[in-house]
C-alpha cells in the first residue's frame, strides 16, 4: 500500500508518567485500512525536515464536549518539541521493527 497522510497535528497533550500525544487523533472512519501500532510512520515537519518512527501507542481519548478521538503516542526518542503543530504524520508501512517499540 502507498504511504498516506495520517493527521496534520493541530494540539500536542502531555499527560505526566504516559508521555505526549498527538491531536486530532485519528480519523477511524475513514482510513483506507486498520493501523497498529509498529506501524512506520514519517513525521513531515513544517520547515520541510522529516523524521521517521513507529507509532509507539494508540489511546482513546473521551472528549468532554464531544465525542472522542484516537490520538498517536510516539517512542520516548521522539520529544514533543520534535512535533510542532502543522506537522503532518503519513503512514509508511506495517513491517514491525520490534527494536522501533518502546
Amino acid at each position: 500500500m502507498e504511504p498516506f497522510r495520517l493527521i496534520v497535528v493541530e494540539d500536542v497533550v502531555v499527560i505526566t508518567g504516559r508521555g505526549f500525544f498527538l491531536m486530532p487523533g485519528l480519523p477511524v472512519n475513514t482510513l483506507p485500512h486498520r493501523i497498529r501500532v509498529g506501524d512506520k510512520i514519517e513525521l513531515r515537519r513544517p520547515e520541510g525536515s522529516c523524521i521517521s518512527t513507529v507509532i509507539a501507542g494508540i489511546e482513546h481519548a473521551k472528549l468532554l464536549r464531544v465525542g472522542s478521538t484516537w490520538p498517536l503516542r510516539l517512542p520516548e526518542s521522539i520529544r514533543e518539541g520534535d512535533v510542532p503543530v502543522g506537522t503532518e504524520v503519513w503512514w509508511i508501512s506495517s513491517e514491525k521493527s520490534l527494536e522501533e517499540i518502546p
